[in-house]
């Protein structure tokens, strides 16, 4: 890996604010604690597969949506995004919120008082405890050629932690720095992948390195639907084909 890389934890650093909720949060899963094999053998940026053990979490059952997005427009005065474009592919509230950039999913998590998943909770939570997952067909992920634009999540079968849209429908920002090279090949736990230059919040919010996205989109093809594919975008990029959902710490 990079010297410029590293693994962090986040709960001991402190980087995002988490809500440890005392009940069951509304529209989130509680995802379990458990260890998994990451990664994949079709792409080098997807080796080595390595084992990681991960914390339980909740996270949200579908992509942050369009209706949702605006309550945080109108709270914050966060920039408006041009619900015009958005409408052509997420035409109504219960929709996913697309063209929105790295920074702008992070500050619609800190609102809403969670935060974006890590590249390996995502992994993690899209395997639903399984080692292997097969690519989706047709009938079971928003993947190009379906329908030619977003779906409202709920259309297609949700995966076994009760996750909608884990595979197509949008391209969902995670929290880490991209680095081609940034598995290992030991055990890690609850790992992130940030440059030094990102250890406060601060400092985080005015990156330039590129951010992980993770899952593919309806403008993609089966490939990315793989739970181990990797891609990344440089994190002020908003395509009509980006999107993201977020996750909270459970107090342990």
């Amino acid at each position: 890996m990079s010297n410029l890389l590293m693994s962090l934890n986040l709960h001991q650093h402190g980087l995002l604010r988490s809500i440890f909720p005392t009940k069951h949060p509304d529209g989130m899963v509680q995802i379990p604690s458990g260890q998994f094999q990451m990664g994949g053998t079709q792409k080098t940026n997807e080796q080595p597969i390595h084992a990681v053990e991960i914390g339980s979490f909740w996270m949200d059952i579908k992509p942050v949506t369009v209706g949702q997005f605006r309550k945080f427009v109108a709270a914050t005065q966060h920039p408006t995004p041009t619900w015009g474009h958005i409408s052509v592919d997420s035409p109504t509230d219960d929709h996913p919120i697309i063209y929105v950039n790295w920074f702008d999913a992070i500050a619609y998590a800190e609102w809403a008082g969670k935060r974006l998943p890590t590249e390996a909770e995502w992994e993690y939570a899209a395997r639903d405890g399984l080692e292997k997952c097969p690519v989706r067909n047709g009938d079971a992920a928003n993947f190009y050629g379906q329908k030619r634009m977003t779906n409202v999540g709920g259309e297609y079968p949700p995966n076994g932690y009760g996750l909608y849209d884990m595979a197509g429908n949008v391209w969902e920002w995670c929290l880490d720095a991209y680095a081609n090279d940034a598995y290992p090949s030991d055990k890690r736990v609850n790992p992130v992948v940030l440059p030094d230059c990102e250890l406060d919040l601060k400092r985080l919010l005015a990156t330039n390195a590129p951010r992980v996205v993770r899952g593919g989109s309806w403008n993609n093809y089966a490939l990315a639907m793989r739970v181990a594919f990797r891609a990344y975008q440089p994190p002020e990029q908003f395509y009509d084909y980006n999107g993201f959902r977020c996750v909270m710490d459970i107090e342990t």
